[in-house]
């Protein structure tokens, strides 16, 4: 299995299993965890030397990145009405998609430079 496939059989299984979690317990927790194990599943994933810890690694990353992809959604729900939360979603779908678009562009240029 290549390298992003584990990231997106992650990804599949945290959208599958967060939202209803916050939806019970609150997204407040889940945002601020998500977030520093996501930082420590990154940092594991560029330290380490052993194959078998970059997969647990980025699986995990893919585990966490389904918060903000189903999770917002709900915030967004219980923060604006109705006319203001479609603009409000429509801006964060295209901060999105250009982040991810531009992510490995930039990435290809950071490691050129940095020579890695």
């Amino acid at each position: 299995m290549t390298p992003p496939f584990r990231f997106l059989l992650g990804s599949i299984l945290g959208t599958l299993v967060f939202p209803p979690l916050s939806e019970s317990f609150g997204r407040k927790y889940l945002y601020v965890v998500s977030t520093v194990l996501s930082a420590v599943s990154c940092v594991i994933t560029g330290v380490v030397d052993s194959i078998g810890a970059v997969v647990v690694g980025r699986f995990m990353a893919g585990v966490l990145s389904g918060v903000p992809f189903t999770v917002v959604g709900g915030s967004i729900e219980d923060m604006w009405g109705i006319r203001p939360r479609v603009w409000v979603i429509f801006l964060w779908a295209v901060v999105c998609n250009v982040g991810m678009s531009i992510g490995p562009i930039m990435g290809t240029y950071f490691t050129a430079v940095l020579g890695w």
